[in-house]
């Protein structure tokens, strides 16, 4: 399995993803999301990305709810995953190629 950074372009990684050709090949998002069992809402887009994430988790937040707000605009996923403290919802901002299907595993 190969984890892909999103920092790091796709097209710089062509020569040693040559050389896996049988690899699966996953974003750091993907596979941070299999793991995750909070409800997730994943914000992309061209333009307001950081403030709608925002404050979608700031709603949250009013509404009483324990919330994590991460991705392109902080902590990662998978870094949020290690931690102790759990969240009710996690709010992202993630860029459109490393968008796949996350399936919550409930309702907010």
């Amino acid at each position: 399995m190969v984890v892909l950074s999103p920092g790091i372009p796709v097209a710089k990684m062509q020569a040693f993803l040559a050389a896996c050709p049988n690899a699966q090949v996953v974003s750091e998002l993907e596979l941070a999301c299999w793991f995750t069992q909070e409800p997730i809402l994943a914000v992309t887009g061209t333009n307001g990305k950081t403030t709608t994430t925002t404050l979608i988790g700031e709603i949250l937040a009013k509404a009483g709810k324990k919330v994590f707000i991460g991705g392109n605009i902080g902590t990662p996923l998978s870094e949020y995953l290690l931690g102790d403290v759990k969240a009710d919802a996690v709010v992202l901002e993630v860029s459109s190629s490393s968008c796949r299907t996350c399936t919550p595993s409930a309702p907010l």
